[in-house]
């Protein structure tokens, strides 16, 4: 009789606990089958890169068994390179920049395209008057040697009709470019409006804009890319990083603040009002595929026709089939 009291008072607590060793024990073989995936950006830290970081915090690439690891890079071909070889897993990059890359033989391929529309851009001080392209004509327009803005700054001309003769165009060393035109020594400066935009507005300059894709000249910008080894080897992994990417930037789209939070506890320096409102503008360039209801990610076959296109005319890129250059395969079907 006491034992069967015993027993009887006890079986709750064990209950308990082998609920308690149910739950645990899935969790700890999660954590064994963790596959480790670096993700290298194309740069150091901007408020773009936020909702990844954000991503990692929350658990989204833990739950589907990926130890992320978000790495700085040192530009888009550097990032394309290091994807390209074999020394990361995921890269983020400019893929309207490394596009050339591809053309010659880099082995990597977008699998989601965060950035459907270029913010390419002729940035002014609003003293100056520029506001649209005729406004141009006898002005100093400047480049940094080498940037994609300069590129397709002749596509940008003859959707416009003005003729380079009509300007004064000269290239600036990047590191006195946005100093050259506060100081007023050129008038315009190519460059895009949530990076060296945000930064002038961010001292206090009051700033006109002419957007490239205003004017027809889009090409696709920021997209999550991978090597043809990995597609072929490990598309689980890739599908699930993917994933988790998806979910990060869908997430982060709606939880601006938290996202500065944890990004200023990572990076100290940063400005937090900048990384905001780089965050807060990141939705305007997902794309018209996501406004109709795709997921971020979703890469648009229309943005990518008018992108080689373009490069081809104006970067002598050859191979203009785009099932080469990016994949919807690895996307989820929904948000």
């Amino acid at each position: 009789m006491i034992k069967d009291r015993m027993t009887r008072r006890c079986l709750p607590m064990l209950l308990v606990l082998f609920a308690f060793s149910l739950t645990i024990e899935p969790a700890r073989a999660q954590g064994a089958k963790l596959q480790d995936a670096s993700y290298r950006f194309n740069w150091t830290f901007i408020g773009s890169y936020a909702p990844i970081y954000l991503g990692v915090e929350k658990g989204f690439f833990i739950k589907r068994g990926v130890n992320l690891n978000p790495l700085e890079g040192k530009g888009s071909v550097g990032t394309a390179n290091t994807v390209g070889n074999g020394s990361d897993d995921i890269g983020y990059l400019d893929m309207g920049a490394v596009a050339r890359l591809v053309d010659k033989g880099l082995p990597i391929k977008c699998v989601a395209q965060i950035r459907q529309k270029t913010t390419m851009a002729l940035l002014s001080l609003a003293q100056n008057n520029i506001k649209k392209p005729q406004d141009l004509i006898g002005r100093r327009v400047s480049y940094t040697p080498g940037d994609s803005n300069s590129l397709l700054f002749p596509a940008f001309l003859k959707a416009t009709g003005i003729k380079l003769e009509q300007l004064k165009v000269e290239g600036i060393d990047s590191s006195i470019y946005l100093k050259a035109l506060v100081a007023g020594q050129v008038d315009v400066i190519m460059g895009y409006r949530d990076t060296e935009g945000f930064v002038l507005e961010n001292q206090g300059e009051k700033i006109n804009t002419i957007m490239f894709p205003d004017y027809g000249v889009n090409v696709v910008q920021n997209c999550v890319v991978t090597s043809n080894k990995m597609i072929q080897e490990k598309p689980d992994l890739v599908k699930r990083v993917v994933a988790g990417v998806v979910e990060s930037y869908t997430y982060g789209e709606s939880h601006v603040d938290e996202a500065v939070a944890l990004s200023h506890k990572l990076f100290p320096a940063i400005d937090e009002n900048l990384t905001r409102k780089q965050l807060a503008f990141l939705p305007t360039v997902f794309g018209d595929s996501v406004k109709q209801g795709k997921p971020i990610g979703w890469v648009e076959p229309g943005v990518w026709v008018n992108t080689l296109a373009l490069l081809h005319e104006y970067a002598g890129i050859q191979n203009t089939n785009p099932s080469d250059y990016y994949t919807n395969d690895f996307v989820p079907s929904s948000p």
